[in-house]
């Protein structure tokens, strides 16, 4: 088998750029990079990390440096742990983790405390470690379980025993964990639903506070203002297309200080007649 080599030098830390470019803080914080990596064949707890993998590359990936199928049974199970040096101002309000996909079941653990669990080897999901992180080192350790044929999840091609049009089984963390810091009066979603005929955007906001927004066409404010809850904003937009696609800047900031930046287009579609009228 040939497998696909990328450019990844030793020592790059893979998908640096932020991950969710609609919500993005400055309290940003990769974990992208070298985690310690152990396999316990059976179950059980690792007694030492003897390897290293490149996250977020699953283990059965070339990239990952790990490069093998390392599950063979559903008692199997994959630890990865992570130290984190955190300055005293983490302490200082709400510390998320976020993982943009592990497969399949995860417990994730904090300098020993266990934060929670989660299944499901294509969604994200986020947890509050507020509680058990310490200003300096911290240890983050994920257990890993995939079962990818008795657990009744979903598994699309993959197979141990690939070939045609069956796929090497992915396990673990496959895409990227990062961290951040935010107050408690914060933004939880902001959501934007164009209505182009009315040059009107409707954004639907969550946060427990009023929040201050501005609106930026090339660098120049162009809308802002203060309010609570959802609210329209009214203006001239440029229609976004694949010829001319427009985007405008905004920002958010709660009462406590956080803060967003995000971005949206403006676009209508819907079905019509052509021009034989059908």
């Amino acid at each position: 088998m040939n497998h696909l080599k990328t450019n990844y030098e030793v020592g790059e830390i893979p998908h640096q750029e932020y991950p969710r470019p609609q919500f993005v803080r400055d309290s940003y914080l990769n974990l992208n990079g070298k985690w310690d990596f152990a396999v316990c064949q059976g179950g059980g707890k690792p007694s030492e990390y003897n390897e290293q993998i490149l996250v977020p590359f699953s283990p059965e990936s070339l990239n990952s440096g790990i490069c093998r199928q390392v599950l063979n049974t559903a008692d199997d199970l994959i630890y990865y742990r992570r130290m984190v040096n955190l300055t005293a101002d983490w302490k200082n309000g709400i510390a998320l983790i976020h993982f943009g996909a592990v497969d399949y079941y995860c417990e994730l653990y904090v300098n020993s405390n266990k934060i929670g669990s989660h299944e499901g080897g294509f969604t994200s999901f986020s947890f509050d470690i507020s509680e058990s992180i310490l200003e300096g080192e911290n240890e983050i350790c994920l257990l890993v379980r995939d079962d990818t044929y008795n657990s009744g999840a979903g598994r699309g091609k993959q197979s141990k025993t690939p070939g045609g049009i069956w796929y090497t089984p992915q396990s673990g963390i496959w895409q990227t964990v990062w961290m951040e810091k935010l107050p408690y009066t914060h933004l939880r979603s902001v959501e934007y639903i164009p209505c182009l005929d009315k040059k009107q955007i409707l954004v639907k906001v969550q946060a427990n506070s009023s929040v201050d927004y501005r609106v930026f066409d090339n660098g120049k404010e162009i809308l802002s203002g203060n309010t609570k809850g959802d609210f329209v904003l009214n203006y001239d937009f440029e229609p976004w297309s694949p010829e001319s696609p427009k985007l405008y800047t905004f920002t958010i900031e709660t009462e406590g200080g956080d803060k967003i930046e995000s971005y949206f287009g403006v676009r209508s579609f819907g079905l019509g007649e052509d021009k034989q009228g059908k």
